[in-house]
């Protein structure tokens, strides 16, 4: 499996490994700066709606 910062390990349902290797790829590359922000600051932006999407989803489990 392709590590990262997104780690499946704990999810409820099985995670194909592909799934969990491509979306670490995206953080990764989300992580690189862009022509308008740098890589942290896109971190930044994004990393409190995922946080938001997993807390709902381990309230909901």
């Amino acid at each position: 499996m392709d590590s990262g910062p997104i780690n499946y390990a704990g999810a409820p349902y099985p995670v194909r490994d592909d799934f969990a290797a491509a979306h670490n790829r995206y953080w990764r590359r989300l992580a690189k700066p862009g022509a308008w922000l740098t890589g942290q600051q896109r971190v930044d932006i994004a990393m409190p709606r995922y946080r938001q999407l997993i807390d709902s989803k381990n309230k909901a489990a």
